[in-house]
């Protein structure tokens, strides 16, 4: 190891500037290497914080022709409707298509706060991590549930729960904070947000601004789930909507998108905005590119180093001839090979 730490550092001191380039060239690849992957992981990793995130999915439906803006929202009571189709629905949430940037007051203090609107125990679908507090409170309206850092911007404190804050633009309204929760990560649709109670169009089929979200036992009880809810959903739409031909009926599907694919579904993003879409082949892309870049890298050094080879064959040559043997190298054992390694020692001082 002493002798190619040696060699390394002699051809270092001869050729600085290419030893240099050299290894820049390969750190810059693998720092290029690591910014990639970062990103990569942070788009695959979309959403998969949740607690068993594999069981949470995003409710939507196919509703044919004519009917296009629709189905990537729907209506309160028939979300509701439909999670009580199958007994292997566990939970689900119900909260309004888009997020609201509401402001507050707090000791004449304004704070600006991204809400989002859910339906009862919206939150509970999600499972997030309460430091403090119950998230049944949002049942009691007006309430409110802030994440640790904006109950630790606005209060200075995570310990957070009973404290008020005045709605700015309704005098006299009050919100309490009923829990406090653990911030979800950035590759988390929730990220930054907090989130407010509502019992807003109870029984109304005809506002279709609710996104739905529900949770179910096991992942292989999904078709049947999709099976029960469509079935469901056919009922309703004959009662509620006068859907009456077979086609009508053909094209209405339910579709459950696992909530780590939510990120990658355009047809999502394109009627919510508060989904960021990205294309999956693009991420792929990123991964052969970046591991394109690593090879190459590998290639040039190597063939850098290849360069050197001559040098380094001459400088071997140089110490044969001086008399250095590989036997003894790099100390010898044996009093009788003393003197070789002696030549051996003045040979290694000429050639660096």
């Amino acid at each position: 190891m002493k002798t190619i730490i040696r060699n390394f550092t002699s051809m270092f001191r001869k050729f600085v500037s290419a030893s240099l380039l050299n290894l820049l060239g390969l750190s810059l690849a693998f720092a290029s290497f690591f910014v990639i992957m970062t990103q990569v992981n942070y788009d695959l990793g979309y959403n998969k914080s949740f607690t068993e995130h594999e069981k949470l999915f995003r409710l939507t439906m196919n509703l044919g022709p004519g009917m296009e803006d629709y189905g990537v929202t729907l209506p309160r009571p028939l979300v509701e409707q439909l999670a009580a189709a199958s007994p292997h629905i566990k939970g689900y949430g119900i909260e309004e298509g888009w997020t609201r940037f509401d402001q507050f007051l707090v000791d004449d203090q304004e704070y600006s706060l991204n809400l989002v609107y859910g339906i009862h125990d919206y939150m509970s679908v999600f499972k997030p991590t309460v430091i403090c507090g119950d998230l049944k409170g949002l049942n009691q309206l007006p309430n409110i549930v802030l994440p640790r850092s904006e109950a630790m911007r606005i209060f200075g404190t995570a310990n957070a729960v009973g404290k008020t804050l005045k709605y700015k633009w309704v005098e006299g309204w009050i919100f309490n904070v009923c829990a406090v929760i653990e911030d979800y990560p950035e590759n988390n649709f929730l990220h930054g947000v907090s989130f407010r109670g509502t019992n807003e169009n109870e029984g109304n089929y005809h506002n279709w601004n609710y996104q739905a979200y529900i949770c179910v036992d096991d992942v292989a009880n999904l078709p049947n789930v999709i099976t029960a809810m469509r079935q469901k959903a056919i009922e309703l739409f004959k009662d509620d909507f006068n859907m009456t031909t077979p086609q009508e009926e053909e094209a209405l599907q339910v579709v459950l998108t696992p909530i780590a694919d939510t990120h990658f579904a355009k047809d999502l993003s394109k009627d919510s905005p508060d989904i960021k879409s990205v294309s999956r082949s693009s991420v792929y892309l990123l991964i052969c590119f970046s591991l394109l870049i690593v090879v190459i890298a590998a290639v040039n050094f190597m063939n850098f180093t290849l360069a050197e080879t001559p040098l380094r064959i001459r400088s071997i040559n140089t110490q044969k001839v001086l008399g250095a043997s590989t036997a003894c190298w790099p100390r010898p054992s044996s009093s009788v090979c003393w003197h070789s390694w002696g030549r051996w020692r003045w040979c290694m001082w000429l050639t660096t």
